[in-house]
Protein backbone atom coordinates (compact mmCIF):
# COMPACT_ATOMS: atom_id res chain seq x y z
CA UNK A 1 0.00 0.00 0.00
CA UNK A 2 1.67 3.21 -0.83
CA UNK A 3 2.10 5.87 1.43
CA UNK A 4 -0.65 8.99 1.99
CA UNK A 5 0.89 12.03 0.02
CA UNK A 6 2.00 13.95 2.96
CA UNK A 7 4.35 11.48 3.78
CA UNK A 8 5.85 10.62 0.20
CA UNK A 9 6.70 14.31 -1.18
CA UNK A 10 9.67 15.17 0.73
CA UNK A 11 9.65 18.65 -1.49
CA UNK A 12 7.12 21.11 -2.31
CA UNK A 13 6.88 19.66 -6.04
CA UNK A 14 5.24 22.83 -7.29
CA UNK A 15 6.40 25.89 -5.60
CA UNK A 16 4.99 29.25 -5.93
CA UNK A 17 6.78 31.75 -8.45
CA UNK A 18 9.79 29.26 -9.00
CA UNK A 19 9.12 27.73 -12.17
CA UNK A 20 11.84 25.50 -13.41
CA UNK A 21 13.16 24.17 -16.50
CA UNK A 22 12.13 20.61 -17.54
CA UNK A 23 13.83 19.73 -20.48
CA UNK A 24 11.00 18.85 -22.90
CA UNK A 25 11.57 18.43 -26.69
CA UNK A 26 9.91 21.28 -27.48
CA UNK A 27 11.53 23.86 -24.81
CA UNK A 28 14.68 21.84 -26.15
CA UNK A 29 14.37 22.97 -29.34
CA UNK A 30 13.55 26.64 -28.26
CA UNK A 31 16.73 26.95 -26.33
CA UNK A 32 18.52 25.66 -29.09
CA UNK A 33 17.37 27.98 -31.53
CA UNK A 34 18.09 30.70 -28.66
CA UNK A 35 21.57 29.93 -27.84
CA UNK A 36 21.95 29.27 -32.17
CA UNK A 37 20.82 33.43 -32.11
CA UNK A 38 22.83 34.75 -29.46
CA UNK A 39 25.97 32.62 -30.36
CA UNK A 40 25.81 33.84 -34.08
CA UNK A 41 25.50 37.61 -32.58
CA UNK A 42 21.89 38.18 -33.86
CA UNK A 43 21.42 41.89 -32.54
CA UNK A 44 17.43 41.99 -31.81
CA UNK A 45 15.18 38.87 -30.95
CA UNK A 46 11.85 38.06 -29.74
CA UNK A 47 10.90 35.40 -27.32
CA UNK A 48 7.32 34.77 -27.70
CA UNK A 49 4.43 32.88 -26.49
CA UNK A 50 1.21 33.11 -23.89
CA UNK A 51 1.67 33.49 -19.93
CA UNK A 52 2.92 30.74 -18.33
CA UNK A 53 4.17 28.55 -21.28
CA UNK A 54 7.65 28.73 -19.81
CA UNK A 55 9.68 31.11 -21.50
CA UNK A 56 11.46 32.37 -18.07
CA UNK A 57 12.36 29.46 -17.07
CA UNK A 58 13.78 28.60 -20.88
CA UNK A 59 15.66 32.18 -20.91
CA UNK A 60 17.03 31.42 -17.06
CA UNK A 61 18.80 27.54 -18.72
CA UNK A 62 20.01 29.86 -21.47
CA UNK A 63 21.27 31.73 -18.85
CA UNK A 64 23.11 29.15 -17.37
CA UNK A 65 24.00 27.07 -20.43
CA UNK A 66 25.54 30.41 -21.94
CA UNK A 67 27.71 31.79 -19.08
CA UNK A 68 30.48 32.60 -19.08
CA UNK A 69 31.29 33.28 -22.49
CA UNK A 70 28.14 35.81 -22.76
CA UNK A 71 26.80 38.20 -19.67
CA UNK A 72 22.94 38.26 -20.04
CA UNK A 73 21.39 40.45 -18.14
CA UNK A 74 17.58 40.52 -17.05
CA UNK A 75 15.03 43.25 -16.41
CA UNK A 76 12.11 41.77 -14.86
CA UNK A 77 8.81 43.81 -15.54
CA UNK A 78 5.42 42.83 -13.87
CA UNK A 79 3.77 46.17 -14.17
CA UNK A 80 3.36 49.06 -16.23
CA UNK A 81 6.83 50.73 -16.43
CA UNK A 82 8.42 53.79 -17.75
CA UNK A 83 11.59 53.91 -20.12
CA UNK A 84 13.46 55.68 -17.80
CA UNK A 85 12.85 53.38 -14.93
CA UNK A 86 13.92 50.55 -17.20
CA UNK A 87 17.41 51.63 -17.98
CA UNK A 88 17.90 52.82 -14.83
CA UNK A 89 16.92 49.30 -13.77
CA UNK A 90 19.84 47.87 -15.87
CA UNK A 91 22.75 50.18 -15.14
CA UNK A 92 22.27 49.33 -11.58
CA UNK A 93 22.39 45.28 -12.78
CA UNK A 94 25.19 46.36 -14.96
CA UNK A 95 27.26 48.11 -12.31
CA UNK A 96 27.87 50.55 -14.80
CA UNK A 97 26.34 52.94 -17.49
CA UNK A 98 25.31 50.88 -20.71
CA UNK A 99 27.22 52.24 -22.76
CA UNK A 100 30.33 51.53 -20.76
CA UNK A 101 28.73 48.22 -20.40
CA UNK A 102 28.74 47.49 -24.14
CA UNK A 103 32.54 49.03 -24.53
CA UNK A 104 33.56 46.90 -22.05
CA UNK A 105 32.46 43.81 -23.72
CA UNK A 106 33.63 44.21 -26.76
CA UNK A 107 36.31 44.83 -25.82
CA UNK A 108 36.47 41.49 -23.88
CA UNK A 109 35.12 40.04 -26.83
CA UNK A 110 32.35 38.92 -24.69
CA UNK A 111 28.48 38.36 -25.81
CA UNK A 112 26.43 40.80 -23.81
CA UNK A 113 22.77 40.17 -24.21
CA UNK A 114 19.75 42.42 -22.47
CA UNK A 115 16.95 40.77 -21.87
CA UNK A 116 13.66 42.82 -21.10
CA UNK A 117 11.45 39.94 -19.69
CA UNK A 118 7.69 41.21 -19.88
CA UNK A 119 7.95 43.45 -22.26
CA UNK A 120 3.77 43.96 -23.09
CA UNK A 121 4.54 46.03 -20.35
CA UNK A 122 6.18 48.50 -21.87
CA UNK A 123 4.28 50.81 -24.65
CA UNK A 124 5.46 50.35 -28.05
CA UNK A 125 7.44 53.30 -28.41
CA UNK A 126 9.43 52.00 -25.02
CA UNK A 127 9.45 48.44 -26.61
CA UNK A 128 11.44 49.87 -29.53
CA UNK A 129 13.48 51.88 -28.10
CA UNK A 130 14.54 49.10 -26.01
CA UNK A 131 15.19 47.08 -29.41
CA UNK A 132 17.72 50.13 -30.29
CA UNK A 133 19.94 49.57 -27.45
CA UNK A 134 21.63 46.64 -29.71
CA UNK A 135 22.81 49.76 -31.55
CA UNK A 136 24.24 51.51 -28.11
CA UNK A 137 27.88 50.37 -29.43
CA UNK A 138 28.03 52.29 -32.85
CA UNK A 139 31.42 50.32 -33.42
CA UNK A 140 31.22 47.42 -36.01
CA UNK A 141 32.56 44.84 -33.76
CA UNK A 142 29.51 45.36 -31.39
CA UNK A 143 29.28 42.62 -29.11
CA UNK A 144 25.59 44.05 -27.53
CA UNK A 145 22.14 42.25 -28.36
CA UNK A 146 18.87 42.67 -26.93
CA UNK A 147 15.96 40.11 -26.16
CA UNK A 148 12.20 40.81 -25.68
CA UNK A 149 10.15 38.64 -24.18
CA UNK A 150 6.66 38.57 -24.55
CA UNK A 151 2.95 37.34 -24.85
CA UNK A 152 2.29 39.02 -28.01
CA UNK A 153 3.16 38.39 -31.72
CA UNK A 154 5.62 40.07 -33.84
CA UNK A 155 4.51 41.29 -37.52
CA UNK A 156 5.86 40.29 -40.47
CA UNK A 157 7.34 43.22 -41.14
CA UNK A 158 9.22 43.42 -37.56
CA UNK A 159 12.98 43.15 -38.13
CA UNK A 160 13.76 40.49 -34.56
CA UNK A 161 14.37 37.50 -34.93
CA UNK A 162 11.09 35.44 -34.13
CA UNK A 163 11.49 32.55 -31.56
CA UNK A 164 7.97 31.07 -30.08
CA UNK A 165 7.22 28.81 -27.51
CA UNK A 166 3.90 27.24 -27.85
CA UNK A 167 1.46 25.18 -25.27
CA UNK A 168 2.14 21.27 -25.05
CA UNK A 169 0.66 18.46 -25.89
CA UNK A 170 -0.70 15.93 -23.62
CA UNK A 171 2.59 13.80 -23.14
CA UNK A 172 4.75 16.54 -22.98
CA UNK A 173 2.30 18.35 -19.97
CA UNK A 174 2.62 15.06 -18.31
CA UNK A 175 6.26 14.65 -18.63
CA UNK A 176 6.63 18.06 -16.94
CA UNK A 177 4.04 16.94 -14.16
CA UNK A 178 5.42 13.84 -13.47
CA UNK A 179 9.60 15.36 -13.26
CA UNK A 180 8.40 17.96 -10.97
CA UNK A 181 6.60 15.29 -9.02
CA UNK A 182 9.75 12.71 -8.83
CA UNK A 183 12.32 15.66 -8.39
CA UNK A 184 10.20 15.98 -5.18
CA UNK A 185 10.77 12.95 -3.61
CA UNK A 186 7.13 11.04 -5.28
CA UNK A 187 6.12 8.40 -7.87
CA UNK A 188 5.93 9.23 -11.52
CA UNK A 189 1.87 7.49 -11.49
CA UNK A 190 0.59 10.05 -8.89
CA UNK A 191 -1.59 11.28 -10.83
CA UNK A 192 -4.10 9.04 -12.47
CA UNK A 193 -4.91 8.86 -15.84
CA UNK A 194 -8.08 10.45 -15.69
CA UNK A 195 -6.73 13.22 -13.42
CA UNK A 196 -4.03 13.96 -15.86
CA UNK A 197 -6.36 14.25 -18.80
CA UNK A 198 -8.44 16.60 -16.95
CA UNK A 199 -5.19 18.80 -15.99
CA UNK A 200 -3.88 18.79 -19.38
CA UNK A 201 -7.69 20.01 -20.60
CA UNK A 202 -8.20 22.32 -17.84
CA UNK A 203 -4.28 23.82 -18.16
CA UNK A 204 -5.07 24.44 -21.83
CA UNK A 205 -1.51 23.19 -22.20
CA UNK A 206 0.70 26.00 -20.35
CA UNK A 207 2.54 24.21 -17.49
CA UNK A 208 2.54 27.56 -15.17
CA UNK A 209 -1.34 27.01 -15.03
CA UNK A 210 -0.99 23.07 -14.38
CA UNK A 211 0.97 23.62 -12.05
CA UNK A 212 -1.11 25.61 -9.95
CA UNK A 213 -4.48 23.53 -11.01
CA UNK A 214 -1.56 20.22 -9.86
CA UNK A 215 -0.95 22.23 -6.24
CA UNK A 216 -4.58 22.36 -5.80
CA UNK A 217 -5.31 19.04 -6.60
CA UNK A 218 -2.68 18.15 -3.83
CA UNK A 219 -3.96 19.47 -1.06
CA UNK A 220 -7.65 18.13 -2.01
CA UNK A 221 -6.66 14.96 -2.22
CA UNK A 222 -4.35 15.04 0.93
CA UNK A 223 -7.80 16.35 2.69
CA UNK A 224 -9.14 12.75 1.96
CA UNK A 225 -5.44 10.90 3.05
CA UNK A 226 -5.05 9.66 -0.26
CA UNK A 227 -2.00 8.14 -1.93
CA UNK A 228 -3.17 9.34 -5.31
CA UNK A 229 -4.57 12.23 -7.12
CA UNK A 230 -7.86 10.66 -9.20
CA UNK A 231 -10.37 12.73 -11.17
CA UNK A 232 -12.75 13.77 -8.25
CA UNK A 233 -9.72 15.48 -6.53
CA UNK A 234 -8.54 17.48 -10.23
CA UNK A 235 -12.28 18.01 -10.92
CA UNK A 236 -11.85 19.58 -7.18
CA UNK A 237 -9.17 21.59 -7.62
CA UNK A 238 -10.44 22.57 -10.98
CA UNK A 239 -13.72 24.32 -9.55
CA UNK A 240 -11.70 25.75 -6.68
CA UNK A 241 -9.36 27.35 -8.73
CA UNK A 242 -10.04 30.09 -10.32
CA UNK A 243 -8.71 32.68 -13.18
CA UNK A 244 -7.37 35.32 -10.93
CA UNK A 245 -5.69 32.48 -8.80
CA UNK A 246 -4.71 30.86 -11.71
CA UNK A 247 -3.50 33.91 -13.17
CA UNK A 248 -1.14 35.23 -10.49
CA UNK A 249 0.67 32.17 -10.05
CA UNK A 250 1.61 31.51 -13.65
CA UNK A 251 5.46 31.58 -14.46
CA UNK A 252 6.16 33.04 -18.05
Amino acid sequence: MRRPLDDELALDPFPVGRGQFVPLPSHLRTLAALDRAIRSGERILGLRGPAGVGKSAVVAEALRRLSPSCELIIARVAEPLDWESLTDGLTEILGRPLVQAARLARLQAKRLVLILDGDQWLEPAAQDRFAHLSRIDPHPFSRVGVLQIGRESFDASDRRLAIGLTPLGFAELSAYIQNRIVAAGGSSKLFSPPAMSLLHEAAEGLPGRAEALARAALVAASGRELSTIDARSMAEAIDATGPRLLGSTMVA
